[in-house]
């Protein structure tokens, strides 16, 4: 597969939500990048885009109660990193302030000023409209302890902002208890010897003329759907009898084996593996008759 590539280098600097693209799959940051006309983001995918710019805006009134913080505004990405190196000499409550190291950058939903060890740091909370801490969140929250750390902005902890699924709204816009904070910072810190290794692997995808061959899978939806699958599963060669048309979950044996294999077939899938109605489908799809 060849595909013309976009004019903008790699130089220009890669954000963080290009570096996860990377880490979920090398073809998606190389569509991203040099064919962003090709995606289509799913309903459900807007709208938990949507959640979390609400929960964002939640989050700045709880860390911030007596209104004294800063919030980053940018026009452009140059511009946000300016006005951060300034912001980050206030030692307000910060939102939005930006990153930026080693042809990387992040804009970090919150630093709150604190002290450590008798000297000035910071509180990094990554605000999540999640109720549970993913995995694909210590890669996260790993990528903009790297750029503080290599900006020369010292850190006390870092931590993760999650939603309390037990938390009842009482009204009147009163949030208290909403968010409740995780610290990530052990984990977060046995990760920084692998994030200069994900910018340069992102910046090698980057000058590749044309995009990875990657077949579609199951990464296509962990940890998030993957707006380029329609495009990547187009110009594949079309199954016959597709696994798809299975209904319902399913089995684990039966799962494992498809992803293990590769399997993309229903002819391929042991007959042992599925249950009653699973069985019934493939028979008759098979057989061509209702």
């Amino acid at each position: 597969m060849s595909t013309t590539p976009g004019k903008r280098s790699p130089a220009s600097g890669l954000s963080k939500s290009k570096l996860m693209a990377c880490r979920q799959c090398p073809k998606r940051l190389w569509l991203e990048w040099n064919r962003p006309e090709l995606r289509e983001d799913a309903t459900q995918t807007q709208a938990t885009f949507a959640m979390g710019h609400a929960v964002g805006e939640v989050a700045r009134q709880l860390f911030d109660p007596k209104g004294c913080g800063v919030l980053v505004e940018r026009e452009s990405v140059a511009a946000g990193l300016a006005r951060s190196k300034d912001a980050l000499r206030l030692r307000n409550p910060l939102f939005e302030v930006g990153l930026a190291a080693d042809g990387a950058y992040a804009f970090t939903d919150v630093l709150l000023p604190v002290r450590r060890q008798g000297r000035a740091a910071w509180r990094l909370i990554e605000v999540k409209s999640s109720t549970k801490v993913k995995d694909y969140y210590y890669d996260d929250v790993a990528i903009q302890a790297f750029l503080a750390q290599r900006s020369g902005v010292p850190l006390a902890s870092v931590e993760i902002a999650r939603v309390d699924s037990t938390w009842t709204y009482p009204g009147n816009g009163n949030y208290t208890g909403l968010l409740v904070t995780e610290n990530l910072s052990k984990d977060t810190a046995a990760r920084q010897g692998e994030v200069g290794d994900w910018i340069v692997t992102a910046q090698t995808v980057l000058r590749k003329r044309s995009e990875p061959d990657i077949a579609t899978g199951k990464h296509c939806h962990e940890p998030y759907d993957c707006g380029f699958f329609g495009y990547c599963e187009s110009r594949e060669p079309k199954t016959e009898y597709p696994i798809s048309v299975l209904p319902g979950a399913l089995k684990k044996k039966l799962k494992a084996l498809i992803e293990r294999d590769d399997l993309r077939d229903l002819r391929q899938v042991p007959d042992t593996l599925l249950n009653a109605t699973q069985l019934r489908v493939k028979q008759h799809t098979l057989s061509g008759k209702p």
